[in-house]
């Protein structure tokens, strides 16, 4: 799976993770690595918790144009806090959060396809469309982290 992939070559960058560069972005490597695995684990969390049931299909013109462009354009969106680390990020934190990552995708790939999470602009996603967006949502900070460290 392309998230599994995008996963591999984030970790490698956990040897820049001290690395910043205030011209591309304000929060260091480490925070867009942690930021990018907090939203995996707490998305997995609220599916994997979700009653498949409850889920409603609903057309959202935001949501189109996102799966179809695949952009998040920077500086745009203010992610929630649950998923804003603001005090200093220790290695072993990353590392575990990496193996949850993991972890999770793999339940997510076994459950019903109508589990869901509620995404503050995209609205309810399913299983399907969650595993469409993390490759986006992780690529995008992926491109900050690259361009943070040259």
């Amino acid at each position: 799976m392309k998230i599994n992939k995008i996963l591999d070559e984030l970790e490698t960058y956990l040897l820049h993770a001290e690395k910043s560069n205030p011209k591309i972005s304000q929060k260091d490597v480490a925070w867009h690595i942690d930021h990018s695995l907090k939203v995996i684990n707490t998305i997995s969390s609220a599916i994997l918790g979700s009653n498949p049931k409850d889920y409603n299909k609903k057309f959202k013109w935001i949501k189109w144009y996102f799966f179809t462009f695949k952009i998040i354009p920077r500086g745009k969106v203010k992610a929630p806090e649950i998923v804003i680390e603001k005090n200093p990020i220790p290695m072993e934190a990353l590392e575990n959060q990496f193996t949850l990552a993991r972890t999770n995708i793999a339940q997510l790939q076994k459950i019903d396809s109508n589990h869901f999470f509620v995404h503050p602009l995209l609205g309810k996603l399913n299983v399907k469309e969650t595993l469409r967006f993390f490759p986006v949502h992780t690529q995008h900070h992926f491109k900050i982290i690259k361009d943070i460290v040259g």
